[in-house]
């Protein structure tokens, strides 16, 4: 092995024994602790509780509805299900679809084709999958619902992840709970595991369960009313910093001025993997959020952290600021991601390439949406009619479509006579890979002439209210 080499290892381990250490200390300190010249931890606590995401509720698939798919292959068999119930519901909350997915490929439960096509579809770098364990870890949980002898409806979770009901209670399912006391009170608490540089940890999620808007059938609702937080001081401001793992594999932190309660925030004060948290003035990238949400590292200038824990001896604080306008991050304020593919538009007499780096000079609206997305389809006339309005000069769209079914695809362009560009999000020569803010449909961005992310999310009649500000008529 040559010296270069035996180097390069050597300070890779170093990296990795020092990330570590503090990561022990990090644990036991409320206050954030330095490791590096531009690198901050945060240890944060888990509290119950709605956290950034509000009062979000997830509805899932049953057993039932997936039963002629691929998917199901892969779900557990619970033992000791009780006896005594009708109308039998069955579901498996997947925390970490990732890690689920991976490790049923690698068991043999799930083909290579099916896992490729997965990966494909949710936007996998298949070089992450190092940091996944290959043996089956508990990223999953199941539940039952049914009607019991009195025709009550009543819920039974697998809360010790075994998957044998015979340890668990059964409980009554609520309905129309939007009080947060209550959805905290009657949490279940899930055993699940998590998988960090090569070592299996558990820790547990908290889970509320009630009845789905569903008049015709029993259907679950799904809501985690809690979340991570720590607070610290930068510039002398009190700011909350909060990490959110829970519900839909959505792994996001956000940092706010320091407030005694909220609800929700804005979609785009979500800062994800790699992109930049705005901290009295100063841009902060986000680097880790580990260990089940409990350890968080930033990256960025220092001077301004009040009460921060000695870095190791020889270590020095250093600024390391970059200007937003050459920043690439699918934030507002940003430089804009590229997307280019090829134009899937069969209305559109010329076909080609499409490319949001040809379209500098002119405001561009970019459209993620999904064939099945019912609220993305409802956009489409408010979108044609901001298209028809400005010319080309100065306005375009760009549309990312997940196509669900090819045939639908067609009556959908041509019932709402979309006649912009758009690109297939699942194309195999489709490059969207920075915007990791689209977690949901639908999903937009504003972009201005200069390539910078000006607007995020604007429903319905909002794009034309900012196009007249901005373009005028």
């Amino acid at each position: 092995m040559s010296q270069f080499k035996m180097l390069r290892n050597f300070l890779k381990i170093s990296f990795l024994l020092l990330f570590l250490f503090y990561i022990n200390i990090a644990k036991s300190q409320t206050n954030p602790v330095l490791i590096g010249r531009d690198t901050i931890v945060f240890s944060l606590e888990k509290v119950l509780g709605l956290g950034p995401n509000g009062n979000s509720s997830f509805g899932i698939a049953s057993y039932e509805a997936l039963k002629n798919t691929a998917e199901i292959k892969a779900y557990p068999t619970i033992k000791n299900q009780p006896g005594n119930l009708s109308g039998v519901v069955q579901y498996l909350f997947i925390i970490d679809n990732f890690q689920f997915f991976y490790q049923n490929y690698v068991s043999g439960a799930y083909s290579k084709a099916f896992f490729l096509e997965k990966a494909n579809s949710m936007h996998w770098n298949l070089a992450d999958t190092v940091s996944l364990s290959k043996k089956p870890i508990k990223s999953a949980f199941a539940v039952l619902a049914g009607i019991n002898s009195a025709k009550n409806e009543v819920i039974i979770v697998d809360a010790n992840n075994n998957n044998d009901y015979a340890d668990d209670i059964i409980k009554p399912l609520f309905k129309n709970v939007y009080s947060e006391a209550l959805m905290v009170k009657n949490t279940v608490s899930v055993q699940m595991d998590y998988f960090s540089r090569g070592v299996v940890n558990q820790y547990k999620v908290s889970v509320f369960l009630q009845r789905a808007h569903n008049p015709e059938k029993l259907a679950l609702s799904f809501t985690f009313p809690e979340f991570n937080y720590t607070r610290f001081v930068y510039k002398g401001v009190l700011y909350f910093l909060c990490a959110d793992r829970s519900g839909m594999g959505q792994n996001f932190i956000c940092v706010l001025p320091e407030r005694a309660r909220f609800m929700s925030i804005d979609r785009g004060d979500m800062v994800t993997l790699n992109h930049f948290a705005s901290i009295g003035g100063d841009k902060f990238k986000l680097i880790a959020n580990n260990y089940a949400g409990r350890i968080v590292l930033l990256q960025g200038p220092l001077d301004g952290f009040s009460q921060i824990q000695a870095p190791l001896a020889g270590t020095e604080k250093t600024v390391t600021t970059s200007a937003a306008d050459t920043i690439v991050s699918d934030q507002v304020g940003f430089k804009a991601p590229l997307i280019q593919g090829k134009n899937m538009n069969p209305l559109m007499k010329k076909g080609g390439q499409v490319s949001t780096a040809g379209l500098k000079g002119k405001y561009i609206f970019v459209d993620f949406w999904s064939t099945y997305c019912a609220p993305c389809i409802e956009e489409l006339p408010y979108l044609k009619a901001a298209y028809d309005k400005y010319k080309r000069d100065v306005f375009e769209i760009v549309g990312v479509f997940d196509e669900r079914a090819p045939g639908l695809t067609k009556k959908i362009f041509e019932a709402n006579k979309v006649t912009w560009p758009t690109v297939g999000m699942n194309s195999k020569d489709a490059e969207i890979s920075g915007y990791g803010h689209v977690q949901s449909f639908p999903t937009n961005y504003l972009i201005d002439p200069s390539g910078r992310i000006i607007a995020f999310n604007l429903r319905s009649e909002d794009l034309m209210n900012r196009l007249k500000e901005l373009i005028g008529h």
